[in-house]
């Protein structure tokens, strides 16, 4: 289960779904790799493109180009990351 950590407090996935529907603009099920970058960022993550490209390859499950919330939430277990809500 991914933690995501705001004001110290543990929240569960659907805080992150509420922020991956939030950059799904056109409710269309997916973000883009650049989405992607801007969510992370906007959870207080920081990587490189390179680290960006690579992990939206990992989150892309189906190799169609488009990062679903199911790929997102794989790629972040993988890694372990804690999210911190800005």
């Amino acid at each position: 289960m991914i933690r995501i950590l705001k004001d110290g407090g543990r929240k569960d996935e659907q805080e992150l779904f509420e922020v991956f529907s939030a950059f799904d603009r056109h409710s269309k099920g997916y973000i883009t790799r650049e989405d992607m970058a801007v969510l992370f960022s906007r959870l207080g993550q920081h990587f490189s493109t390179e680290d960006v490209n690579q992990m939206a390859l990992a989150a892309d499950l189906n190799r169609d180009r488009k990062i679903t919330f199911e790929g997102i939430k794989v790629e972040l277990e993988s890694v372990h990351v804690d999210l911190h809500i800005v």
